[in-house]
């Protein structure tokens, strides 16, 4: 069976320019993290355009897909949704106001320590999940359409690798 010739795309020139100009480096890491970021920059856009039917911006959908994933009762506290959103205190405060006013979340006190409160998914916010889930689930399979399974499931365990590490560079403040 014969492969499919793969293109090249924009970051296979900047790389080769890169080993023209400096070939004493090596950009290897250019041509990996810059797809990354590429592919980010792409999916964001994508998924962004796909969401907008439901009136909610992606950012939003962060917030409430975590709140849904961790089942019953859809409850995180602050800080487990900044982390699970990868976000600063500021910039979570601001998308439960918003989140808050269109009465997709509410701020509860918390049961085990009242002077911290809860997130809790509302009833309309779980509804709009269920509807924008399937969406931006079957998205992400679609993309992948052209991989196969075994490659979907190297393409990740490479990119677990990257992420492990790079989170243990952090940790070691590297």
């Amino acid at each position: 069976m014969k492969m499919k010739e793969i293109k090249w795309d924009w970051l296979d020139e900047v790389v080769e320019d890169w080993q023209r100009e400096s070939p004493e480096l090596d950009p290897s890491g250019l041509a990996v993290f810059g797809r990354i970021s590429a592919i980010g920059y792409h999916m964001d856009g994508r998924v962004e355009r796909l969401l907008k039917q439901f009136g909610v911006p992606l950012w939003g959908f962060d917030v409430l897909f975590a709140l849904r994933r961790v089942g019953r009762p859809y409850t995180l506290s602050p800080t487990q949704l900044m982390k699970a959103c990868f976000l600063t205190s500021g910039a979570m405060t601001h998308r439960l106001d918003r989140l808050e006013q269109q009465n997709h979340i509410e701020r509860r006190h918390s049961k085990d320590d009242r002077r911290s409160v809860d997130i809790v998914l509302t009833p309309s916010g779980k509804d709009l999940v269920e509807r924008a889930l399937p969406v931006r689930l079957g998205h992400g399979v679609e993309m992948l359409g052209h991989l196969s399974a075994n490659e979907v499931q190297q393409l990740t365990k490479l990119l677990r690798k990257v992420l492990v590490n790079l989170e243990e560079l952090d940790e070691a403040g590297r």
